[in-house]
């Protein structure tokens, strides 16, 4: 078949589903306490996991729009449509008719959005190549990023499309989707349009900056993320099949107006609210439940401005933007902090998983009961198997957190040790001691795997287990 053509396979990383529950234009968190409950209080949490469901769902049985999963495509697999089938076609968007695939890179098991261009549109390797380069280096928090782009027939034999790989936003939706294509959606609050407002224009300062342009706000090119996120995508599609030649400073005017059309249109929630017959009427209604600021910025943008003169409209409201998002950011490494305790405490279990009760080593069948390590054993019995005066046991997750923490930090705490023998003999030893033990056990493991030919591959995954690496876990 046609060989593709990749110009770039880079790591490629999160994602997007137009299937996903609809996320709202929220703006950002008006306090720190409003932030921290937010990243605290388990509604990020319920957000990610959302997302992570959204990464891996499967498509439905039969479904014949799913392409075979053993079909690979410029090295990415398990193609997955996620058009939301209500919009037919994308040729509205882009000039011609696009597929949106979610799949999985072959090389390293990340999701990526693989977009085709479809319809009558042939272009060659050099062609994509030429359009994609000035967005492959182009990271922004409010665009999609570009991960590489190819022409491929691997999908249809003798008939080579344009491919294009960008993050994968799971659990996005469309802007178009939330706010015009759902019959119960509301019109987004004062706050939720400046939120879009300021976030669109740091993406279209950002490409302007560059030299370059966001080919116009429509809002089925615009995602709706997790995090109080928008961002904009799919620019570079548009570069391959409708290239606009007019000069960049009327490419970029008009991305400023498209985004103050956009504003009246979400305030009013109609698409047709911002044509120019229309205009006038809709602004006297947006400034009925919006404030004269909203009103005069999205004005000035629809009727065609620079960048320079938009700045002075938005100044104040960037100081409380940038207020919200260092409370979020505070937040978030605070949940941070958190999380890095759970995983020091998850690598401790599991390393003496690895040594308690372990059947043999190097053929000695009683390893695991034998010197350091029957130690380790009792050690797990303190923990984790504690009972009251009456023999019943006793649950306390307070203790086993308390006891792994000073465990991993090696305090000079002491604990009391129950033998196993029909004396029950009794042992104090130090926290530090024991931590010392566990390392020095878990090395015997590792060098006995790599003693083993056949186990030098899997040697690295076990050493980054080591005590003292870090926050960071990595389960191979």
């Amino acid at each position: 078949g046609f060989a593709h053509e990749t110009i770039s396979r880079l790591e490629y990383r999160s994602a997007y589903d137009p299937h996903s529950a609809l996320h709202a234009i929220a703006p950002p968190l008006s306090t720190a306490a409003a932030t921290r409950h937010y990243v605290m209080g388990g509604a990020l949490e319920a957000e990610l996991r959302a997302e992570l469901a959204a990464e891996m769902s499967l498509p439905a049985d039969g479904d014949p729009a799913v392409p075979p999963q053993d079909l690979v495509v410029g090295g990415c697999h398990s193609l997955n449509p996620i058009d939301d089938p209500a919009r037919g076609h994308t040729a509205r968007s882009y000039g011609v008719p696009t597929t949106l695939f979610r799949a999985v890179d072959s090389e390293d098991g990340h999701v990526c959005a693989l977009r085709r261009v479809d319809g009558s549109l042939r272009a060659t390797g050099e062609e994509v190549s030429m359009v994609a380069r000035p967005w492959l280096g182009v990271q922004h928090p409010n665009i999609v990023e570009l991960r590489g782009a190819f022409v491929s027939d691997e999908m249809e034999e003798g008939t080579p499309r344009a491919f294009f790989v960008h993050d994968f936003c799971a659990g996005a939706v469309t802007l178009e989707s939330a706010i015009f294509v759902r019959i119960e959606a509301e019109a987004p609050s004062e706050a939720e349009l400046w939120s879009l407002a300021l976030q669109l224009l740091s993406a279209a300062f950002a490409l302007h900056s560059m030299g370059m342009s966001c080919r116009g706000m429509e809002p089925a090119r615009i995602l709706l993320t997790g995090g109080q996120r928008v961002r904009l995508h799919g620019s570079v599609v548009l570069d391959l099949t409708r290239p606009d030649t007019r000069p960049l400073a009327d490419q970029q005017r008009d991305d400023l107006a498209s985004l103050g059309r956009l504003l009246v249109n979400l305030a009013c929630r109609s698409p047709g609210a911002a044509s120019s017959k229309a205009l006038p009427r809709s602004l006297e209604l947006m400034a009925a439940s919006c404030s004269p600021d909203l009103v005069h910025l999205a004005n000035t943008l629809a009727r065609g401005t620079t960048m320079a003169e938009v700045m002075p409209l938005v100044s104040a409201r960037l100081f409380d933007h940038a207020i919200a998002v260092q409370a979020q950011a505070d937040a978030l490494r605070e949940a941070h902090r958190a999380n890095l305790e759970a995983s020091r405490l998850a690598r401790l279990l599991i390393k003496l998983g690895f040594v308690n009760e372990r059947p043999e080593l190097a053929g000695d069948p009683s390893w695991a009961e034998t010197g350091d390590r029957y130690l380790l054993q009792l050690l797990r019995d303190a923990i984790f198997h504690q009972v009251d005066a009456d023999g019943a046991p006793i649950v306390n997750y307070d203790h086993v957190v308390s006891a792994l923490n000073k465990l991993d930090v090696g305090a000079d705490q002491h604990v009391l040790l129950h033998g196993r023998d029909e004396r029950a003999s009794l042992m104090v030893v130090s926290y530090r001691d024991m931590r010392s033990l566990l390392e020095r056990t878990f090395a015997e493991l590792v060098a006995a795997q790599q003693a083993s030919p056949l186990e030098h591959a899997a040697a690295d995954g076990a050493q980054g287990l080591a005590l003292g690496d870090g926050g960071n876990f990595n389960a191979r």
